[in-house]
């Protein structure tokens, strides 16, 4: 090898080494940074330059997140800012912030906007409550919003479904808000007081009266309260009169209190200590149930030839209808209010030229009177005449009962009745001391 030419090439790349470098960075440093596009801090505060070299205002989002330049300096905000009539939070470094925020102990939630959320708001499958401040509600307990009311917990939740509260049960509808008055939920149909509470016992719906069970379900069928016996109808409502059993037994209950009646007599029907009635009406012969006898019983014949013979009635026929009315007592009184043998009411005494409905002519007289009436208003027509005795003309005539076949649109009790005296009025075993009561 050239031992020359090396160290030549030696010497060269020595000197080389000692050629000052230019300080390139320095220039960057001092460029005009102005000119650039993006964040700048000045003095202390954030300002984003757009590609023309002004600043930046209103929302920008220049990243994944939203940021918000004031109107008049372009300066970056930070915390609360309102926007067109919204709210938003912005945190410390200027991104908007979206869902729940804890500041100074109270949560907010802020929407998919950004926006703050108020009212009933729905997160996930929780409801809550945010006052116009913004501030989560967290009251435990009731509290009443735009005239609905709803449950908090603790924990701000609005409560939907049942609820228990100081030993009452309450409902909350799909929306957190109250219950009230009848609802069905599931199969089951409640009702509610107007303050909420879920009712049990005895309650008046609609002038109807219902029996709920300590769950809150209406009870159906017969009930034992407290030793009476109830009935209550498919739809819970309590009957009242007459009701059957398994289509065979009959069963009376008080029209007023819907007790079932034992050991008494209605409508001509012995009711035994079980509460039900006798089948036939030839299991309670005149001549032994009759409440009337001796010289009652003769006045009370007298009078009846007397005002079957005025009226130009069939004798038997009245006294048929006194053995159904009041099974010849002349003393008795319906729980209406109704009088003696024929039980009239005594706003008709005045009509009917009556002054004491418990005067044993005056009172057959006047019920012979009004049997006449409707014999003739009906064609003369027996067991209509005898239902509108009954029901009066014009529940008969509003019924659109024109025939016999037509009093099935009756109610049961009325239809009852007309039965009930067409077999006294057939019956040949009406008597007094053996004798029959009607010569013939």
């Amino acid at each position: 090898m050239n031992i020359k030419k090396v160290l030549t090439v030696l010497s060269a790349l020595i000197a080389l080494s000692f050629i000052p470098t230019l300080n390139v960075q320095a220039d960057v440093t001092d460029t005009n940074i102005t000119s650039s596009i993006g964040w700048k801090n000045e003095n202390g505060s954030w300002y984003y330059y757009k590609s023309d070299n002004t600043k930046a205002i209103g929302w920008i989002k220049p990243d994944n997140n939203w940021y918000h330049l004031d109107e008049d300096s372009g300066k970056m905000t930070t915390g609360w800012l309102e926007d067109k009539g919204n709210w938003y939070y912005v945190d410390d470094n200027g991104a908007m912030v979206k869902g729940w925020k804890k500041l100074d102990g109270d949560w907010y939630l802020l929407t998919d906007s950004g926006a703050r959320a108020t009212g009933i708001q729905q997160d996930n499958s929780n409801l809550y409550y945010f006052k116009d401040s913004g501030v989560m509600a967290t009251n435990i307990g009731w509290t009443k919003i735009n005239d609905k009311w709803y449950y908090f917990d603790k924990d701000g939740k609005i409560h939907t479904g049942w609820i228990e509260n100081n030993d009452k049960w309450y409902y909350s509808n799909d929306d957190g808000s109250m219950v009230t008055g009848t609802d069905k939920i599931g199969n089951t149909t409640y009702v509610f007081s107007d303050t909420g509470e879920m009712e049990t016992g005895w309650v008046n719906v609609n002038n109807n009266w219902y029996y709920f069970n300590t769950d809150g379900s209406v009870a159906t069928g017969w009930i034992n309260l407290d030793g009476a016996w109830y009935y209550l109808n498919d739809n819970g409502s309590m009957a009242t009169g007459w009701v059957t059993s398994n289509g065979s037994d009959y069963y009376y209950l008080d029209p007023t209190s819907g007790k079932m009646l034992t050991d008494t007599t209605i409508d001509g029907y012995k009711i035994g200590s079980d509460g039900k009635r006798y089948k036939t009406f030839n299991q309670i012969p005149l001549s032994t149930s009759s409440k009337g006898s001796g010289d009652t019983m003769k006045k009370i014949y007298n009078s009846v030839n007397d005002s079957a013979n005025k009226y130009g009635l069939d004798s038997k026929l009245i006294l048929a209808i006194i053995k159904a009315e009041s099974d010849f007592d002349p003393k008795a009184t319906s729980s209406s209010g109704a009088t003696g043998l024929m039980q009239i009411m005594p706003q008709n005494y005045s009509y009917l030229g009556m002054t004491d409905g418990y005067d044993i002519e005056q009172n057959i007289d006047g019920g012979s009177k009004l049997l006449k009436e409707y014999l003739n208003q009906f064609n003369g027509d027996v067991k209509i005449a005898i239902a509108a005795y009954n029901a009066g003309p014009q529940n008969v005539k509003k019924d659109g009962v024109l025939s016999d076949d037509d009093l099935c649109k009756m109610s049961q009790g009325v239809q009852d009745y007309v039965e009930r005296v067409m077999q006294y009025y057939k019956d040949e075993s009406i008597a007094i001391d053996g004798k029959n009561l009607i010569e013939t």
